[in-house]
């Protein structure tokens, strides 16, 4: 998936009649958007705009994603004190 650049022109969003959101279908200027399932796997992942990617978990900037990484994907199970 490419991260949108420039300026954002149009999202469209399905809202169905019982007010749920259809976020299998999302657009950013015309474009249909993938997300991404899972966290990020690798530092390199969450750089050049990439942490915006995910959804699960969402971050709100890169240095939450490379801290996420370093926690659940680094340090994870190797005796670090967790």
């Amino acid at each position: 998936m490419q991260v949108p650049s420039g300026t954002i022109t149009s999202v469209d969003v399905l809202i169905d009649v019982q007010g749920t959101a259809d976020l299998s279908q999302i657009t950013f200027n015309g474009e249909t958007q993938v997300p991404v399932a899972g966290g990020p796997t690798s530092k390199a992942q969450c750089k050049h705009g990439g942490w915006r990617t995910f959804t699960s978990p969402a971050f709100r900037n890169q240095g939450q994603c490379v801290s996420w990484v370093e926690h659940h994907v680094l340090h994870h199970g190797k005796g670090k004190g967790h």
